[in-house]
């Protein structure tokens, strides 16, 4: 989040030198960057009222779309591991850590991937029910596998669940997906 919006971001330092590696594996990831991070406010009580009051002012200018493809983000060298599935950052699925599932779906952000934003955005049922499992309803499940099996079969079908889309992100349609997006929210 600190490194696509300004709100809330602490203050940062430069990161600290990165040892030499010859394996690209072994260098640093993104999160390197806030690496030297000063916590930004002091007092968590009035931290929640700040973060609405900065968001509610934000502008599509003030948001940093790409933030991987930055100057600051390039000179680190960063991990091969950080591109090494790029593929499958345009596949609409679900993704599943334990009893979480959350749907990926960059259909809704292409701006970030330097797509362009098409709309409306087609309805999407990321399941009411599925938000009702938590940590605490499910303390005593351990079968993950088989609470969420039937979204482990649609990730297995990754291939068939890639977002297409080849336009590249230009202004002009992003001013008229805003247009309509503020329209409609």
């Amino acid at each position: 989040m600190w490194a696509r919006l300004p709100v809330g971001r602490p203050i940062v330092d430069a990161p600290r030198e990165w040892f030499a590696v010859g394996n690209p594996r072994h260098r640093p990831t993104f999160a390197h960057l806030w690496d030297q991070a000063k916590v930004a406010f002091s007092r968590t009580s009035r931290a929640y009222v700040q973060y609405a009051n900065e968001l509610d002012t934000l502008r599509p200018s003030m948001v940093n779309w790409e933030p991987y493809t930055a100057n600051d983000a390039l000179h680190l060298g960063v991990s091969s591991m950080c591109s090494e599935d790029e593929d499958l950052y345009l596949m609409i699925c679900p993704l599943i850590c334990f009893y979480a599932v959350e749907w990926h779906l960059p259909n809704r952000v292409a701006r970030q991937f330097g797509l362009c934003q098409q709309w409306p955005v087609p309805p999407f049922d990321t399941s009411v029910e599925l938000h009702k499992i938590d940590r605490q309803k499910q303390k005593k499940t351990v079968e993950f596998e088989t609470l969420h099996r039937q979204y482990i079969e649609v990730w297995d079908q990754f291939h068939d669940n890639l977002y297409e889309n080849e336009q590249p992100h230009t202004n002009y349609n992003f001013r008229a997906y805003l247009t309509w997006y503020l329209g409609v929210t």
